[in-house]
């Protein structure tokens, strides 16, 4: 999905600053990484999504996002050759844009006596020579003595147009101190976008198995990516880390590979499958059911414009349907029923024009909330970090509606969530972010992620056959309170 209608739109960005912070990453345990990374504010490589190849047509892979992008630095080869790459759980390859690359101003000339011709493609629009490539770097794989070049082919292609063309290898990624030899990546002759991609994802969601790789191949595989080279090489026990984007306000998030910090989540930290809806097999998203959504109302500010409903709490739906935790996207989209009814209750119209809910702009001390329920326990949101100004002056809701049944779960939803992926067990888990600043309480993961408990609905998931219904009550007292953030 892309989100170009408004300037304004990236809810996150207006607090964020786009400077350039150091990152911090060190080995806390033997099994432990601990890594920080950058949240900028501003359009970095586009959020979209990869166009399916003919064999997949119901799978997208979300790379990049527009207005929050969250950059991690590292080095490529032997002799180390620094970049900048945008971290992402929506994709799972790792590629860096080459020194040759054709749309780079100044790109290297490849050596006409090279038997490693570049690849080329009638589909593609003719590189031009128009972007700056040196504030996030370029990898030159002919100057790197470890570097060892496969025979496939990377070709990954964006909805928005933008794409990465080039071929895969194994070299050296450094990370702060830490050295990790043989790591696949993608090295990019053509990308028409200024960073290259971490991408941590699910191994089945690799471009070689389902994206446009597999067709330049003519041949689908899996190989094992970042997540699991650590675990493969022994530095952690599990495949699996944990994300904590941080407050919207903040500079800086952080990810443990192989760990898990109990200072960053406040209250029970509960456990859901991640769940299939494509093909047969194991998940290759990391989408999980959503079992509620409802609303709490502060009455005391006048957000809500329905003055017969009496109550705080408000169930928008009880139905479950599948929702995508994902990074790279920033806002958030729900199955139209949903976001038709929380619009009726924040007194909110759609614009046809624009896709968006329009509404009154709420006092800065609003404190009404979104709830989502996961089955049995719940997450929120203050309802305005889903809302923003646009450049006329209007309010508009970050929530879009989804003509399907199913949803997404931005950045703008995840600040408030700590979610720890559990890439072996096929396991999320998930938590209400503690912004508190606490000292550090990490633990590393191994067969199971620790002190987390299954949720009570973990066996009532989305099958498929359930259709949306509004109204039902997810306020109950079996479900698990969320603990309201600031």
């Amino acid at each position: 999905m892309k989100f170009t209608t408004l300037n304004a739109i990236g809810i996150l960005a207006s607090t964020v600053s786009g400077a350039a912070i150091e990152n911090h990453r060190r080995e806390v345990s033997p099994k432990i990484i601990q890594l920080s990374f950058n949240k900028h504010g501003g359009a970095a490589n586009n959020k979209d999504i990869l166009t399916p190849t003919s064999q997949n047509t119901d799978i997208s892979v979300n790379a990049t996002n527009r207005y929050i992008f969250y950059s991690v630095e590292l080095s490529v080869g032997t002799p180390a050759q620094k970049l900048s790459v945008l971290l992402d759980t929506g994709s799972s390859d790792l590629w860096v844009p080459g020194a040759d690359n054709l749309f780079c101003e100044n790109h290297a000339v490849s050596d006409s006596n090279s038997t490693d011709k570049p690849l080329k493609s009638p589909t593609l629009p003719s590189p031009q020579p128009t972007i700056d490539c040196n504030q996030y770097g370029t990898f030159d794989y002919s100057k790197s003595s470890s570097f060892k070049a496969n025979d496939s082919s990377l070709l990954i292609r964006y909805g928005d147009q933008s794409y990465a063309l080039g071929r895969f290898g194994q070299d050296t990624v450094e990370m702060n101190s830490l050295s990790i030899p043989n790591v696949s990546l993608g090295v990019a002759h053509q990308a028409n976008v200024t960073q290259g991609v971490l991408g941590i994802g699910l191994a089945g969601l690799e471009t070689t198995n389902t994206g446009f790789s597999s067709t330049l191949n003519s041949k689908s595989y899996t190989y094992e990516n970042f997540p699991q080279v650590l675990k493969s090489q022994g530095i952690i026990d599990a495949n699996a880390y944990s994300l904590f984007l941080n407050s919207p306000g903040a500079s800086q998030g952080g990810i443990l590979f192989g760990g898990v910090d109990h200072s960053k989540y406040t209250g029970p930290l509960y456990t859901v499958p991640i769940i299939n809806t494509g093909a047969p097999g194991n998940p290759i998203q990391f989408q999980v059911t959503l079992q509620g959504v409802g609303i709490s109302l502060d009455k005391s500010n006048g957000t809500n414009t329905n003055a017969a409903d009496s109550t705080s709490n408000v169930t928008l739906t009880a139905s479950k349907f599948p929702v995508l935790l994902d990074s790279g996207t920033t806002l958030m989209t729900l199955p139209r029923p949903v976001t038709d009814q929380m619009a009726k209750q924040l007194g909110a119209t759609y614009n046809s024009e624009t896709s968006y809910y329009q509404l009154k702009c709420p006092s800065q001390n609003d404190n009404t909330r979104l709830i989502l329920d996961f089955g049995g326990f719940q997450v929120n949101a203050k309802i305005t970090n889903h809302i923003t100004r646009s450049q006329n002056g209007e309010c508009l809701l970050g929530i879009t509606p989804s003509d399907t049944d199913s949803g997404t779960l931005g950045d703008v939803f995840l600040v408030d969530a700590y979610v720890v992926y559990d890439l072996d067990n096929y396991e999320i888990s998930l938590a209400q972010a503690d912004f508190s600043d606490s000292a550090q309480s990490i633990e590393p993961i191994s067969s199971s992620v620790p002190s987390a408990t299954k949720a009570p609905g973990y066996s009532n998931t989305w099958t498929g056959s359930e259709s949306i219904k509004t109204g039902g009550n997810i306020f109950t007292a079996q479900t698990s309170a969320p603990t309201m953030t600031q």
